[in-house]
């Protein structure tokens, strides 16, 4: 009998190749060996979450963060689970559960940062614009969607040659919606 281990480098691998019936059940076998194996749970719980299995890898997940709470990647994991799935509340709760589980753990922390950045953004360029676009400005570089947003609901205000102003940022303006005609 193998090592867990060994089987799961070898479904690793499995997986790299693009071969996942081989990967997945060379994940079972090692979890066959040492059902408490942390990296053959995490790593088939992400493979059922690829595969869109996501009530299997639910039980996974949990599985791996039941048998010990510090595993910051089973939390990562499942938490980009629920992002994928549309369930952001359910991701903020795993990430803040996970991070207090695995407390430090900077992976977690930088995912879980990424993932408020991400929520604020969508708020921001949606709800608030006028009043964030300095904000988005500057993030602009670490997340090229951004401008492309920006430019959907805004356009520049032409500023005149003679007007002299000290603010360099650009300035915008919502478009105009359609009103009904009166009648």
């Amino acid at each position: 009998m193998f090592q867990p281990s060994a089987l799961n480098a070898w479904a690793q691998l499995a997986e790299q190749q693009g071969d996942t019936t081989h990967a997945h059940q060379l994940y079972r076998q090692a979890l066959e060996c040492n059902p408490h194996h942390l990296a053959s749970l995490q790593a088939l719980g992400c493979l059922e979450a690829a595969a869109r299995n996501y009530e299997q890898a639910e039980l996974l997940f949990k599985a791996a963060t039941s048998v010990k709470p510090s595993h910051g990647p089973s939390w990562v994991a499942w938490a980009l689970m629920e992002v994928r799935r549309g369930r952001r509340r359910r991701a903020a709760h795993l990430f803040k559960e996970g991070s207090v589980s695995a407390e430090g753990h900077v992976p977690l922390l930088s995912a879980w940062a990424r993932f408020e950045v991400s929520c604020v953004m969508i708020v921001v360029v949606v709800i608030f614009p006028p009043a964030c676009l300095r904000i988005i400005h500057t993030t602009r570089t670490h997340t090229p969607h951004t401008h492309t947003l920006i430019h959907q609901y805004h356009t520049p205000i032409p500023t005149s040659t003679t007007h002299t102003h000290t603010n360099t940022t650009p300035q915008y303006h919502r478009p105009k919606l359609a009103t009904p005609a009166k009648q």
